[in-house]
């Protein structure tokens, strides 16, 4: 895929897992609300740093940010690493 997440994005309130990373997306990535019945969620994309674009994703939501290298790290402290 390539070019900016659609918005709707936004609406899928029921996801627990939602991996995007391996795409080509730019731009803002749509807040999403991803949660489990384990109390973790996950939701990765291609937000970390280095990056094949002038600039990086922005994912304020994600669980787990992968880069350029294919090295992917938590965003913050999660039991889903």
């Amino acid at each position: 895929f390539t070019g900016t997440a659609p918005l709707e994005l936004e609406n899928l309130n029921q996801l627990e897992l939602l991996h995007l990373h391996g795409n080509r997306i730019s731009g803002v990535m749509p807040t999403i609300a991803v949660a489990s019945d384990l109390g973790e969620s996950s939701f990765i994309s291609d937000c970390g740093v280095p990056t094949e674009f002038d600039e990086p994703l922005i994912c304020g939501s994600c669980t787990m940010c992968c880069n350029s290298q294919s090295d992917c790290n938590p965003t913050e402290k999660t039991r889903i690493q």
